[in-house]
């Protein structure tokens, strides 16, 4: 069992002012709260410190397996070098006659255009298209004289009217002109005029 004693203490009669005291707590918090700083500081240091090391740790570590990477890369690039000088010396080694008879089969003294021409020639006579007119792919159903001035034309492969401008195209016709009874049109290469 524990017994309970009173301890008594005198009243001590000093001149601490009261000024005085609150001065010494105040100065005891600074040191505080230098204490507790310097505990933050010294953990942060601790910290950093560590985390240093483990980035220099890391990065040897990364440094040693590239340069195994670069000595692994350099024996693969030997290893192929000498395979390759390995089938060159081992390939048959053709003759010039080889590489020269393309050129022995042409002759070079013969104009070779003049039969390529009469070749096409030969082919658009055999298979000659029918000549392809305007008509066959849009009438003209109107004209809008205003700034700027409309072509109302209809599109005969899809059954659509269309207002071309100036400088509009369709099935590769290029309206050139637009006037007030006629548009001019640039279809294979001619001047078509298309009539109300």
């Amino acid at each position: 069992m524990i017994q309970k004693s009173r301890i008594t203490i005198p009243a001590v009669t000093t001149d601490y002012s009261h000024d005085q005291m609150l001065k010494d707590q105040q100065q005891m918090r600074q040191r505080n709260r230098l204490l507790q700083w310097m505990k933050r500081v010294n953990l942060s240091l601790r910290w950093m410190i560590l985390m240093l090391l483990i980035g220099v740790g890391v990065q040897f570590v990364w440094l040693s397996l590239q340069q195994q990477q670069r000595l692994s890369d350099f024996d693969i690039r030997a290893q192929s070098i000498a395979d390759a000088q390995l089938d060159v010396a081992s390939s048959p080694v053709r003759d010039v006659s080889e590489y020269l008879q393309p050129v022995r089969r042409r002759n070079i003294f013969v104009n070779y255009r003049d039969e390529l021409d009469a070749r096409r020639v030969n082919r658009s006579e055999a298979v000659a298209e029918p000549v392809k007119t305007l008509d066959q792919f849009i009438t003209l159903s109107g004209i809008i004289i205003k700034s700027p001035s409309l072509a109302v034309v209809k599109d005969l492969s899809t059954h659509e009217t269309l207002f071309l401008k100036t400088g509009d195209g369709i099935h590769g016709a290029k309206v050139l002109a637009i006037h007030p009874d006629r548009v001019q049109f640039e279809f294979n290469e001619t001047l078509v005029d298309l009539e109300l």
